[in-house]
């Protein structure tokens, strides 16, 4: 997502959470629950005692409700990602409004907890997006540090670049998904080590 995609829509839709105000750092978790990197993400954020928003697809949730569940009995934060992991933007409201929707029901029907933060896939949304999360009591929730891991390359670069944008009140995009899964500890693990070096706190998302 561009700087200026970023800064034209938090100046014209200031309802969306792209940071915080506050001096935590927000770890979230895109495409979940995933049977191999998501209990990878659960056991290092288990070890270090560190909570996060974890943005599940609905369809995912559906496929392994064990991981899911293991989520919510960790104390962690969930969001809802869409049903499927498929762009909203310029889709009818209707098509939007369903993949939200049914979402929320799945997750709900799973883990008992109706999510209060959504997250488009690709982060691609359009003013349907925003009305269809409101109508559904969803916040649309961003990010401002895009770790890129989806791509995975170059291990040092995704820690490199993770660890200069971070600032107090940002949110960092993460994904725990079939791409990210054979190398998620090896940027995850130095990231932390880094925040825990500059003693910044470490919390989920606080609406």
């Amino acid at each position: 997502m561009s700087f200026f995609y970023r800064s034209v829509a938090a100046s014209l839709i200031p309802s969306i959470l792209w940071h915080t105000n506050g001096p935590s750092v927000h770890l979230t978790f895109d495409d979940g629950p995933h049977p191999e990197a998501t209990p990878k993400v659960l056991d290092i954020l288990k070890t270090r005692d560190l909570k996060a928003t974890f943005f599940l697809l609905g369809e995912n949730v559906e496929r392994y409700p064990d991981v899911a569940q293991e989520i919510v009995n960790q104390g962690h934060f969930i969001g809802n990602h869409a049903l499927a992991h498929v762009s909203l933007m310029l889709k009818p409201f209707q098509w939007q409004s369903h993949q939200i929707e049914q979402t929320n029901k799945i997750v709900r029907r799973t883990v008992g907890q109706t999510p209060q933060l959504f997250r488009p896939p690709f982060g691609r949304f359009d003013f349907r997006t925003i009305k269809a999360a409101a109508s559904h009591g969803l916040k649309l929730a961003m990010w401002d540090v895009d770790a890129k891991d989806y791509a995975i390359s170059h291990i040092p670069t995704i820690v490199r670049r993770v660890c200069r944008q971070i600032k107090p009140g940002s949110i960092v995009l993460f994904h725990d998904n079939e791409s990210t899964s054979p190398v998620l500890p090896e940027y995850l693990n130095p990231i932390l080590d880094d925040l825990e070096h500059r003693t910044i706190e470490i919390t989920s998302i606080i609406l």
